[in-house]
């Protein structure tokens, strides 16, 4: 038997069939099948009446028996039948007398013996079925189990041959496992009439009886109604049952009539069942009857939801159990139907489909494989021969990798285990197999060189051997040959005046023609690809602006010319010129343009022919300047006479900067207030400014339009500028619809190069494939930090991207092929137009793009689906439309190419250097020329590379093969050609890739054909065919933008609401989609059906629920993006990539085969936005996402989790990763391990760890420590330690010992150390992992309680000044809560702030309160600076005895420095003691008491808005007695919004609050669009009534307008989807320069009104309250710094061991001691300094950036004892005795040298000289007098100074006692010696980490200047200063940080002042 299968009708292969002897080869039948294997059945019988039932692999090709004896009929029909509604499960009847069947004894029907078979594996095995436990009159069959292995008494049922009912026999579609029959139990099948009617409800596992005698039977109503009725007679009645068989009931017939049949439709579906027979009674006896049975009105109809349907009290989840695990076919599928007792119908139109999960793969997964069969123990054994691969096993004694004997079942969907039972086995060959024909011998190689000057450029003629060549030195070469013989072309030949050639075009649509122009201004052109040259007269010279293209072509005529010319400079300005007759005749069209091009291109052709477009300057006449009017552009539809003209309007106040025709568009880049408007004209006439998705800005010269096709723009967006960080650019991808208008962002993150251009890359050859390069650490770029490169690929144009997939020999298991691109290698090509689906790229295999060194060389056959590697990194081009490739080695010297002939099966070397050169390129022709042409340069004698010449290499291929290929389009086996069809994956059986509707197959070479194309090869037509529509095939309509599903959806609410629509009722809408033009697709999807929306404010709110498995336990938004992931309690994890509308499973990894679905926990990476990671609950095998979970990756962990979290990261480099996991000794509980390139490889670096693992001590803000600084917590027997390494753990060094835990807030390192036996801890703080100082508290303690929680530090904020200028205010300290009391129900503690530098400490606030967990009641009021809440214990004492605590609520505004009482605008029920009081105050439920610790109180988002829920009174009661209020000032007045308490929300910058009910089940939820001025309601949806909230949460930022909330409804976990998009349809206008509009300014402010906090008032654009508009998530609220403050008591807090004093009028009190401690303090050490320094009771609070005023911090001076006394003998004696001599010398030399010069002539000349010392060189007597006035003028300074220092040291001393008037002065007047200040400026003092003092004296410019250049004249010249300075900073950055910084246009320079006791 030849069998034949193809699995897309164009290629064939023929199929390997095991037939056993006798068996009829022209007599079989192909049953039904699945998309998985082929079913046949070959008779083998002499009587006709068996078979055998083969089954195929998944391509059809090999052949294992399933079922020997099947029963066939005479006329072919056999009895194989599958069970409908489940997958896998087929019965079967066999022959049992088979023996008389091939002896030819049976005669008739009645001598056949039939039992039953039932496979639950497609047919792989079978058993029979099992009879049922009890027959008609409930006796019991008795079959033991042996008798029904063995088919002795086991039921048997008729099927196809010989059952009454017709079409499918057993189950439906739409009623899983139900499955009705008619057969009998015994040893074998009875007669018809002799059996009886059975049930299965289990898919045929188990059955019942049912009816008594045959019937025809049938299900309606997808299983509610079962139907019966005899055959055997003729009925006046039928029988059904709704209760699942238990009960059967009649239905009386209005006749007797004898039925033949009942009829369904095919799934089951209806509810309606037909019966056909003939009437046998009555008027119409003998007459055929079709009677109806209709069910639909039996019950009312059941609740189910066909698009996600659930188990509820009416429908239940039914499972086939075949082998006791739930799983068949490699899968668990849960199937939804009614329940057989349910009181409803289902009236379904569809199917519903089950739910399917993975099993892992078992024995029953897995059958024999071809030729092997199951001996009497089950195993597989070899039957056959071997089958051996072709081309294998060629000599004695080679190996083979074979098959094991198993095989999966085609179509089982398991998942492999580290047993695979299918997995290849390598065996020795059976015997050496002949060899397949040899190829003929390939042909000779030769090449041919050419040495020219300069750099060569070269012009390829398309389709042919001709190329042009040009010189950097202006020489001029031809060949006809494709480089074999090179001439010289001589231009003097045409003209001896012609001069040397300086530019070289060609034709964009003559492929003959060509035009060179010289250096004299002569214009030449060839029409012969450059055999002979002509000359051309122009009419100006070559315009010297550099506007390019300086010549034009027509698409409509080759001989139509545009020349850009222009006149003589300075004042030059172009002329542009036009022919219509290859130069002939010129016309000038315009002047002044800046450029022009023909308007008509091969694909944009709505203008006229010859129309030009320009862009210019409109100059009304000769004498007008460019800059004196704007650019338009102009459109001259009549360039060769009238130059008249339309102008294409720009939008208004924007210039077009740059135009392209581009496709089917013109496309513009408009340039309007600095910022980019990309325009796009599809009729030449009207400009359209093009959409971009709401959010997404354009930035101005920052873009890059690509390569598309289907009449769409291509374009990508610069994100970040190149030039900012060399090498650090990247961008957006953006495709717009079919008119240019809307562009939809594909792909973030592409990697761009300074240049602009980019890496995305379209490949060649294969329609719709794109090939990009994504930064995937670009949220760490910066110094020292390189681009991460992860190189995607795209199929449908952009639609979704995948990784490739790496070389199958590739040793890694996570890893993906990246690959070079076009922004990296410039001429990255990827593939070749003649050769589909063939693709050659350089790069690695990893988890990003390697170094280029180290790359490889990998191709791709099918369309980069599989890729190989063929060797090291290496220059590529396809010749001969693919036929050969070719690989020549990159960026190293070389003499040797390689090629291959059989698409890279084998590699020949190819010598074409006598010595090495280095290649810089490699080219051939397009067509099908079989020639190389290389580019390289020779080494000179030193070793350099030539820069005076180039060597051009010819190789020629032309004589490898002899013979031309044959195209053969109808016989495959004479064609040299395949026709190849792209597919999704490597296997036939994969789909075919649809492009616009259609999939093709292309015309390619044959690998292995020994043949040549040649040039003579033109694309024959492709073969196409029509695919069904789908998402691909439509693109979003006008207002629709695409989310991250693919899908269109409406940003806000419907512009095209019907006028009058009234709020709440519907409308009948667009979908969204539009069908794209170009698709040519059929059938399937119809995605433009209008739809039906909500009228008014309904519409643009929406509402979706999705019911969970567990509750919640973790909820992860990705930063900056819609993706969000939430984590159940039983582990499994889902996915929304629309911030909660919809919801997905987290998807597999696209390569790994065994993958977890239940995790532990999900990491977000705190410095990669897209990064993620999912720990599994059981084993060592993780997932992560590099792209916010829209797919997943492996990462193989070294060990199962220890610590949590388990993994830590680095700030700069996402492949860095440190985990903790557990360790194999048993004395260990956790060690640690780090990776460099993402898990590939693990490292152990520490064992013994202790609870703070290791941590990686360099974070987003602390940047003092080395990079590879890591901190662990060692564990011992007697403690700990912590350690550092900086080298991974080669060394490390001991930080601090006998620690108890470290931890890392902000910049800081905080390590806790045993102290006092363990009743105490010390606190070390570093802030560099080398050195660490030990915190001090009030008191000078070294030591505090052992409990505590460290705060997180605020870090600085941005703010941008009156200029424009952006600066970062200095962060907090740290802050911390020590607790004092940890009794149960009783716990508080103080809290204490420190100092810039962490380590000295002062209360700020006692009493607060936390839990037993350790969390604390304080939270930072996100978005602005210095504002807190936090809950205090009101009954310290009394709570400590067991009283309950009575919390009161309080609020800082400056950080912690003082604290107020909430204060409530309106009626209260006390009378109000707020701010100075809490006994009558607002009090609010804090961080203790929140589910969701994101946002409590307020979102950075949200300026100003804080929210609330409490009460007012004496202190915070239960929260049921509570109400929610809300504060727009930052919390310095609260209003009551809600009555109750609420959970809240902000959204879309706090424009929206959402609220829902915290105690009571809710169906809505409120929402506020004027800040809670008036409330709407949102109605839940059905799935969500009466829900009880656990959680409502939206983005952390609270700028989105979408929100997601949790909880359960009915018993079940629902989250819903809360959608406000177009809860205001209008958007927000905002404008810096005016508040009129939609926003106000806020500004924080004190109790007492001041808006001065911190030392600055600071102000915020936020939407005004009654603006009825919506603000967007792009909006970023700038922070103004309106004013700088001067100094006040309110910018001080108290120092070190000074508190402040309590005033009964709750004013600010002053600092004082506390009892017993003294200041802060400096000691003296002798023979060092002359004074020690005691601190003042102040300290100004780190935050505040206050100017003069108030000094409150200088500290006192203290001489050291004897030193006072010494000082003043030693200046009393020195200073007059310098004087004197001084004086004395300038006396005597004055007199020398001018003993006759008069008093009055000095006075004459020094005025003058004074005037211009420094203006002009002195000369003369000016001269003579200026060395001795200059030193007479610096010891009269000198003896001044002296004494002004005098005075200002008296009243320094003096300023305590002196008004404050004078004490300011004072402190800005300081003297310079002996003083509180050294310098006379304001200065800040810090401490240390090793307790030295610091003290920065901000200097100005010119200053700076002098101190860094040397310069003794202090000029301004800022912009020098500040270059050299940034340049000294990044040299010696490490070493100076701490010595110098640039702040602000000022360089500071420190100082450091040691004490006695620490100087060294």
């Amino acid at each position: 038997m030849d069998l034949f299968v193809s699995q897309d009708g164009h290629e064939w292969a023929e199929s390997h069939v095991p037939l056993p002897p006798g068996a009829r080869e022209d007599a079989y039948t192909v049953l039904e099948s699945t998309k998985y294997a082929v079913f046949i059945d070959v008779e083998s019988s002499a009587s006709n009446v068996a078979g055998s039932l083969y089954r195929s692999n998944s391509n059809g090709t090999y052949y294992t028996m399933s079922l020997e004896h099947t029963h066939r009929a005479r006329d072919g029909a056999v009895d194989v039948e599958r069970v409908h509604g489940v997958t896998g499960v087929v019965i079967a009847n066999q022959v049992s007398n088979w023996d008389n069947a091939q002896k030819g004894d049976i005669l008739g029907r009645h001598d056949i013996k039939l039992r039953s078979r039932i496979s639950f594996d497609d047919g792989a095995t079978w058993r029979y079925l099992r009879a049922p436990a009890k027959d008609a009159d409930g006796q019991k069959y008795a079959c033991s189990d042996s008798q029904w292995e063995s088919g002795e008494c086991a039921l048997h049922v008729h099927s196809v041959t010989s059952t009454r009912t017709p079409g499918r026999v057993f189950g439906a579609r739409a009623a899983p496992g139900i499955v009705l029959a008619v057969g009998s139990v015994g040893a074998q099948l009875l007669e018809w009439r002799d059996c009886d009617t059975f049930l299965s409800r289990d898919g045929g596992l188990t059955w019942t009886f049912v009816l008594k005698g045959a019937h025809h039977v049938q299900m309606a109503d997808s299983g509610t109604a079962l139907v019966a009725v005899s055959d055997i007679d003729a009925v006046s009645e039928m029988q059904y049952s709704v209760d699942g068989g238990l009960k059967w009931q009649t239905v009386a017939l209005e006749t007797t009539i004898r039925v033949t049949s009942l009829v369904v439709d095919d799934d089951g579906l209806s509810p309606v069942v037909l019966a056909a027979g003939s009437v046998r009674s009555g008027t119409h006896a003998h007459a055929q009857a079709v009677i109806s049975l209709d069910f639909d009105a039996v019950y009312k109809q059941c609740v189910v939801d066909a698009n996600d349907p659930k188990p509820n009290s009416e429908m239940e989840k039914f499972v086939l159990d075949a082998h006791d695990t739930g799983c068949v076919m490699g899968h668990r599928a849960e199937y939804l139907r009614r329940k057989p007792d349910a009181k409803c119908v289902l009236r379904l139109n569809r199917v519903l489909e089950p739910q399917l999960t993975d099993c892992a793969c078992t024995d029953h997964d897995f059958e024999c494989d071809y030729n092997y069969d199951r001996d009497s123990s089950g195993k597989c054994q070899l039957e056959g021969s071997m089958v051996v691969p072709k081309g294998q096993c060629r000599n004695k004694g080679d190996r083979f990798m074979a098959s094991s004997g198993y095989r999966r079942i085609p179509g089982d969907t398991c998942t492999p285990t580290s047993r695979d039972p299918g997995a290849p086995i390598e065996r020795p060959c059976p015997q050496a197999q002949p060899d397949t024909p040899s190829s003929p011998k390939l042909g000779p190689v030769t090449h041919h060189t050419l040495r020219v000057k300069g750099e060569p450029r070269l012009m390829v003629f398309p389709n042919s051997t001709d190329y042009l060549l040009m010189t950097s030195e202006q020489q001029l070469f031809r060949t006809d040959s494709e480089g074999t013989k090179w001439i010289e072309i001589d231009l003097a030949t045409v003209d001896s005046k012609i001069g040397r050639p300086v530019y070289l075009a060609e034709h964009k649509y003559d492929t003959h023609r060509a035009f060179v122009y010289t250096d004299r201004d002569v214009l030449l052109f060839t029409k012969d690809r450059g055999a002979t040259w002509t000359r051309i007269n122009v009419p100006a010279k070559a315009n010297a602006l550099h506007i390019r293209p300086l010549l034009d072509f027509s698409a409509e005529d080759p001989d139509w010319l545009l020349f850009v010319g222009g006149t003589e400079c300075p004042n030059c300005h172009t002329e542009i010129y036009a022919s219509r007759d290859n130069g002939s005749h010129w016309n000038r069209v315009t002047t002044r343009a800046t450029k022009c091009l023909f308007a008509r291109t091969l694909e944009f052709h709505t203008l006229p022919p010859a129309s030009v477009v320009c862009t210019g300057y409109d100059g009304k006449s000769e004498q007008d300047q460019p800059h004196d009017s704007p650019i338009e552009v102009r459109v001259f539809t009549e360039p060769f006479g009238k130059s008249t003209h339309h102008t294409i309007k720009a939008p208004d106040g924007c210039e077009v900067g740059e135009f392209h025709v581009y496709g089917q568009f013109m496309v513009f880049a408009a340039v309007c207030k600095d910022e980019l408007r990309m325009c796009v004209s599809d009729d030449g006439r009207t400009m359209y400014e093009a959409r971009f998705p709401p959010g997404v800005h354009v930035r101005a010269d920052a873009f890059t339009l690509l390569p598309a096709h289907a009449g769409t723009v291509l374009l990508d967006v610069e994100s970040v500028r190149s030039s900012e960080q060399w090498g650090s650019g990247y961008g957006e991808l953006f495709s717009s619809n079919s008119n240019g208008t809307h562009f939809h962002r594909v792909l973030q993150h592409t990697n761009r190069a300074p240049s602009g251009s980019v890496d995305v890359e379209r490949v060649a050859g294969l329609r719709g494939m794109l090939l990009a390069n994504r930064v995937s650490n670009a949220d760490a770029l910066g110094p020292g930090v390189h681009k991460r490169l992860h190189t995607v690929a795209s199929w449908d144009d952009g639609l979704s991207w995948h990784a490739l997939p790496p070389p199958s020999d590739a040793k890694c298991d996570d890893c993906s092929l990246h690959l070079f691109g076009p922004a990296m290698l410039g001429n990255a090509h990827f593939g070749a137009p003649l050769a589909p689906g063939t693709m050659i790229g350089v790069g690695s295999v990893g988890t990003h793009l390697g170094r280029y060194m180290q790359s490889r060389t990998y191709m791709s056959r099918d369309g980069g689906v599989t890729w190989t590697d063929i060797g090291d990194e290496a220059q590529h081009v396809l010749v001969d439309h693919g036929a050969l490739i070719v690989l020549v080695a990159d960026a190293k010297p070389t003499d040797t190419l390689r090629y291959s002939a059989d698409g890279g099966v084998s590699w020949t070397n190819y010598r074409f250097s006598d010595t090495q050169v280095l290649v810089d390129s490699i080219e051939a022709g397009d067509g099908g020329g079989q020639r190389v042409l290389l580019s390289t340069r020779p080494f000179v004698e030193s070793g350099g590379i030539s820069l005076d010449e180039s060597l051009l290499v010819t190789v020629d291929f032309s004589q490898l093969h002899a013979q031309k290929c044959v195209l053969d389009e109808r016989d495959h086996t004479r064609s040299d050609f395949e026709l190849w069809t792209p597919r999704w994956g490597s296997s036939r059986r994969d789909a075919s890739m649809c492009i616009l509707g259609a999939s093709t197959s292309y015309w390619r070479r044959s690998p292995l054909a020994p043949c040549f194309v040649g040039d003579s090869f033109a694309p024959p037509s492709t073969r196409s065919h029509l695919c069904e529509c789908s998402i691909s095939d439509y693109e979003c309509d006008e207002g629709f933008w695409r989310n991250d599903y693919g899908e269109c959806v409406l940003d806000g609410a419907d512009p095209e609401q019907p006028h009058g629509c009234r709020d709440g009722t519907e409308y009948e809408g667009r979908s969204g989609y539009r069908r794209m033009a170009q698709t040519q697709c059929t059938n399937g999807l119809d995605l433009m059906r209008p739809v039906q929306r909500l009228c008014g404010r309904a519409g643009g709110v929406h509402a979706n629920a999705y019911v969970l498995d567990a509750p919640i336990a973790d909820i992860q938004y990705f930063a900056n993006s819609p993706h969000m992931v939430v984590r159940t309690d039983t582990g499994k994890v889902h996915v929304s990539l629309d911030e909660g509308s919809k919801w997905t499973v987290l998807p597999a990894p696209d390569y790994a085969e065994h993958t977890p679905t239940e995790f532990l926990s999900i990491i977000r990476h705190p410095y990669f936005e897209d990064y993620a990671y999912f720990v599994p609950r059981d084993g060592k095998t993780a997932l992560y996402t590099d792209d916010e979970a829209r797919t997943t990756r492996v990462l193989h962990l070294p060990s199962v989790p220890a610590l949590h979290p388990p993994l830590r990261f680095h700030p700069e480099y996402p492949d860095w990763l440190l985990f903790m996991g557990k360790c194999t000794d048993p004395q260990c509980s956790a060690q640690g391990f780090v990776s460099r390139d993402h898990g590939l490889h693990w490292d152990t670096i520490h064992g013994a760890l202790g609870p703070a693992g290791c941590a990686f001590l360099r974070t987003d803000r602390a940047h003092k420590p080395h990079r590879q600084s890591i901190a662990c917590a060692r564990h011992i027997d007697t403690g700990g330690d912590v350690v550092v390494s900086t080298d991974w753990f080669r060394t490390e060094h001991t930080l601090v010992s006998n620690a108890t835990d470290f931890a890392i807030f902000g910049e800081f390192l905080l390590v806790s150390q045993d102290a006092d036996d363990g009743r105490a801890l010390t606190m070390h703080v570093s802030s560099d992992g080398h050195t660490s100082s030990v915190a001090q508290f009030p008191g000078d303690a070294h030591t505090m309680d052992p409990a505590y929680t460290v705060l997180e530090p605020a870090a600085g904020f941005e703010y941008t000044d009156s200029n424009g200028h952006t600066h970062t205010t200095p962060g907090s300290g740290l802050m911390m809560h020590v607790t004092k009391s940890i009794s149960p129900g009783s716990e508080w503690g103080t809290l204490y702030t420190s100092n810039s530098n962490g380590t000295y400490y002062r209360q700020s606030l006692e009493y607060v309160n936390r839990d037993e967990s350790g969390l604390v009641d304080f939270e930072r009021i996100r978005g602005l600076e210095g504002i807190a809440l936090a809950n205090v214990v009101s009954n310290a004492q009394s709570a400590h005895n067991g009283t309950p605590k009575r919390l009161q609520s309080m609020v800082t505004l400056d950080g912690g420095a003082r604290w107020h009482y909430l204060r409530v605008d309106g009626a209260t029920p006390c009378s109000q003691t707020a701010p100075q009081s809490g006994s009558c105050a607002l009090h609010l439920h804090g961080y203790t008491e929140v589910s969701d610790p994101e946002n409590i109180y307020s979102a950075k988002g949200a300026i100003g808005l804080v929210m609330g829920v409490g009460n007012v009174g004496p202190h915070l009661t239960h929260i049921g007695q509570a109400s929610t209020y809300l504060s727009t000032n930052g919390g310095v007045s609260w209003t009551q919004v809600r009555k109750g308490p609420m959970w809240h929300e902000f959204g879309d910058h706090g424009a929206l609050l959402i609220v829902a009910d915290r105690i009571h089940p809710v169906s809505v939820v409120e929402y506020s669009l004027d800040r809670g001025s008036s409330w709407l309601t949102l109605q839940l949806p059905s799935e969500a009534q009466h829900v009880r909230v656990d959680v409502l949460t939206t983005s952390p930022d609270s700028t989105s307008r979408k929100f997601v909330l949790f909880g359960q409804a009915n018993g079940r976990n629902v989250i819903v989807g809360l959608d406000f998009s177009g809860a205001q349809p209008r958007a927000c206008v905002f404008n810096a320069d005016s508040t009129e509009g939609d926003f106000e300014l806020f500004s924080p402010q004190t109790m007492d009104a001041n808006r001065c906090l911190l030392g600055r008032q600071v102000e915020y654009y936020r939407r005004k309250p009654r603006a009825m508009c919506s603000v967007g998530e792009e909006f970023r609220s700038v922070r103004q710094l309106a004013h700088i403050c001067e100094c006040t008591k309110y910018d001080y807090e108290c120092n070190h061991n000074f508190v402040r004093e309590t005033l009964s009028d709750g004013s600010l009190g002053k600092c004082v001691l506390i009892e017993g401690m003294s200041a802060p303090r400096t000691n003296c050490t002798q023979g060092t300094k002359d004074y020690f320094i005691i601190e003042a009771a102040y300290r100004k609070i780190p935050q505040s950036i206050c100017r003069n005023g108030l000094v409150l911090d200088r500290p006192t001076e203290v001489w050291c004892p004897g030193k006072a006394r010494s000082v003043a003998i030693f200046w009393s004696i020195v200073l007059p005795v310098v004087f004197l001599t001084l004086a004395y010398v300038a006396y005597k030399r004055w007199r020398d040298q001018y003993p006759y010069l008069r008093l009055e002539d000095i006075g004459t000349a020094v005025r003058p000289a004074l005037r211009n010392l420094h203006a002009q060189r002195p000369t003369g007597l000016i001269q003579q007098l200026q060395p001795i006035f200059t030193t007479a003028l610096s010891t009269f300074s000198a003896v001044a100074g002296a004494a002004r220092e005098s005075t200002l040291w008296a009243v320094d001393k003096a300023a305590p006692y002196l008004p404050h008037a004078i004490q300011r002065w004072s402190y800005e007047h300081p003297p310079r010696w002996g003083a509180q200040s050294l310098d006379g400026r304001s200065r800040h003092t810090i401490r240390g980490s090793n307790m030295s003092r610091f003290t920065y004296h901000p200097l100005s410019t010119n200053e700076a200047a002098g101190r860094v250049f040397g310069s003794h004249e202090l000029q301004d010249e800022y912009d020098e200063v500040e270059a050299g300075f940034n340049h000294f900073l990044d040299d010696e950055r490490d070493e100076t940080e701490q010595d110098a910084r640039v702040v602000d246009r000022q360089v500071l320079f420190a100082n450091a002042e040691f004490s006695d006791e620490e100087e060294v």
